[in-house]
């Protein structure tokens, strides 16, 4: 035997044993869902949030019909357009033709068709000259809405740019407070239910209240500033999904030296006012709230509504537990008294490791 008909029948044995053991050969595939990259916002630019259970979505939108329309896709816009402008065409040119009917212009259009026909054996005036049918009329009702014939009138740029974009902007029914990183902070929940986002957004917010001066002055409306930042505190928001607000109640909060008991005797208000940018439209706009006393819930947290779908890839928002809320352990003295708490408790262990 040589020794390639040698390696030739290893080879063929190998194959032999091979082929009777296929059965227990699995060839694991890789799963589809391992190489998914959970991105936030694609690569094309694109918002990978879907927004879900809405409550009265419907509604909202039909509110802010104005930047619906804007955000669709061109082929619709202008399939609606096309639309509007013929449905306005067939409901002038409809009142044109009935008025005519009802007044008898059809009919003495049918009489002086004719040739031994004398227009001035009757005195009859028309409503509309000319409108011999439907076709006719609704020529007339084009013709009509194409004359330009403003006179003294014209239309100026002070045309008011749309305010409906502010109906499908939510914010949470409470606000609350609860400790976030072992800080006490002050929290609220905004979302928007727009494809298009809100660019370069800002939140701005005031708390209102009587102060009484040095001089014993009172001022029933003072305000002070409150300081904000989304989720991971900057001032600028990336807007994309319902964010969560935070204001941490330091030395420098109008609300430092109140407690869960202090909160419910004094009157004040939070006025709480969020500004940005149209990316469909470039104009600004602004949409406001506020919290009294009794909207805040303390010792409670926010229910997570944003969730990753492995199936499509998206980032699915449920927006019917928007206004959920968690509780959670929370002191219930003020942040001052909580600082001078921790700071008794950190020199006497300081003290105790002198000892």
């Amino acid at each position: 035997m040589t020794h390639s008909e040698d390696w030739s029948s290893k080879d063929n044995i190998v194959i032999k044993k091979l082929l009777e053991k296929r059965e227990s050969i699995v060839i694991k595939l890789p799963d589809i869902n391992d190489g998914l990259r959970k991105r936030i916002i694609l690569k094309n630019g694109l918002c990978n949030v879907v927004q879900g259970n809405v409550a009265q979505g419907k509604k909202r939108y039909v509110l802010d019909i104005f930047t619906a329309i804007v955000d669709a896709q061109w082929r619709w816009t202008m399939l609606f357009f096309l639309c509007s402008l013929f449905s306005v065409y067939m409901f002038f040119g409809t009142i044109y033709w009935v008025s005519a009917i009802a007044n008898g212009d059809i009919e003495y259009m049918e009489r002086i068709s004719h040739v031994d026909y004398n227009p001035d054996s009757e005195n009859f005036t028309m409503c509309i000259t000319s409108i011999k049918n439907f076709v006719s009329a609704l020529t007339y009702s084009i013709e009509t809405q194409h004359t330009i014939g403003y006179g003294g009138k014209y239309t100026t740029r002070n045309v008011q740019s749309p305010k409906t974009r502010a109906k499908t902007l939510m914010f949470s029914k409470n606000a609350l407070i609860s400790h976030r990183d072992g800080v006490p902070c002050f929290m609220f929940r905004i979302g928007d239910l727009r494809k298009s986002h809100i660019i370069n957004a800002k939140i701005k917010a005031k708390i209102i209240r009587k102060k009484v001066s040095v001089e014993n002055e009172e001022i029933p409306f003072y305000q002070e500033d409150l300081t904000f930042g989304s989720d991971d505190e900057e001032e600028r928001l990336l807007f994309v999904w319902p964010t969560t607000i935070v204001h941490k109640i330091d030395s420098n909060s109008p609300i430092y030296e109140m407690s869960a008991k202090d909160m419910l005797k004094t009157r004040f208000e939070i006025v709480v006012v969020l500004e940005g940018i149209m990316e469909a439209t470039g104009t600004t706009i602004q949409a406001r709230t506020s919290y009294t006393p009794y909207e805040i819930l303390w010792g409670h947290r926010f229910q997570e509504v944003v969730s990753f779908n492995r199936i499509t890839g998206d980032y699915d928002v449920d927006y019917s537990g928007f206004d959920e809320t968690v509780e959670v352990d929370t002191p219930l003295c003020s942040a001052r008294k909580l600082e001078e708490i921790g700071m008794i408790f950190k020199d006497g262990s300081d003290f105790g490791d002198e000892d």
